[in-house]
């Protein structure tokens, strides 16, 4: 349930509290909020460490640790699954020129 994406746990908490108790005893709703507040604790961010270099007055970006393969870092990009991050520095001409 912790690698749901929000939209589908969502999706997921709302068609439990929707659905009939079937014969099993009701969950309360304190007991639920417990849980899901416990489950909302344990779920960990990843933390991507990146470090940066000025190689002949451009940025040069390396990855650290990688907990995801689907994190790509290249000169000054960094890419996410979702996303491309590209990183310019400001100032840089005067370093290529000092």
């Amino acid at each position: 349930m912790t690698e749901l994406p929000p939209e589908q746990f969502e999706e997921a908490i709302n068609h439990f509290i929707e659905q009939e108790a079937g014969g099993y005893d009701a969950l309360e709703a304190e007991t639920f909020f417990a849980l899901l507040e416990k489950i909302d604790k344990e779920r960990k961010k990843k933390v991507l460490t990146v470090e940066g270099q000025i190689v002949d007055g451009q940025l040069h970006l390396t990855l650290q640790n990688s907990p995801s393969s689907d994190v790509t870092v290249h000169e000054n990009e960094i890419e996410l699954p979702d996303v491309k991050i590209v990183v310019h520095l400001k100032g840089t001409e005067q370093l290529a020129a000092g």
